[in-house]
């Protein structure tokens, strides 16, 4: 995915944009609803995407594509060159000119776990179930649970631009 956002920066700066930024993140996420002990969803999905910002001068273009095919990744470069066209300037818009401390400053941020790849779906269907049957017995006050929800990701993000960052990361989540 790096790779590919550094070309995608490429591609913008030789159709003419001043200064490029390109994130793409690709993710497969997992979603359980549970109402009254019964499984109202459960969805999963992988999705992915890029996003780029273009600056001509102080303009600023944006575009977006979930699709990554090589003639649609060069028609959103074009399509966010000709918004930034379009836009008014802004004196503040443009990329920061110091990367080097976040780079330096990067260090390994503990966000990504593995583990929670190979839980399985049983047990995470047995965990939001047993999450509503737990919040039932804590207090007789309490009748009944809205909805519970069991949600977990996996994601990998890249970003670069025309200044000289790029940078890649994976992360997981669960609530």
């Amino acid at each position: 995915m790096l790779e590919k956002a550094i070309e995608i920066v490429d591609m913008a700066m030789k159709s003419g944009a001043d200064e490029v930024e390109a994130y793409i993140s690709s993710s497969r996420e997992t979603t359980i609803r549970v109402r009254h002990s019964d499984v109202e969803v459960f969805t999963t999905a992988i999705t992915k995407g890029l996003g780029i910002r273009v600056f001509l001068g102080k303009k600023l273009g944006y575009a977006f594509t979930s699709d990554l095919t090589e003639s649609v990744l060069r028609k959103t470069v074009q399509e966010a060159i000709e918004n930034a066209g379009v836009s008014a300037e802004d004196r503040f818009n443009g990329l920061p000119d110091k990367f080097a401390t976040l780079v330096e400053a990067r260090q390994e941020l503990g966000i990504y776990h593995p583990e929670l790849l190979t839980t399985p779906t049983e047990r995470k269907l047995d965990f939001a179930l047993s999450l509503e049957e737990s919040a039932l017995k804590f207090d007789p006050l309490i009748e009944s649970c809205e909805e519970v929800v069991y949600a977990d990701e996996e994601r990998t993000t890249a970003l670069a631009n025309s200044k000289g960052f790029s940078g890649q990361t994976k992360s997981t989540s669960c609530y």
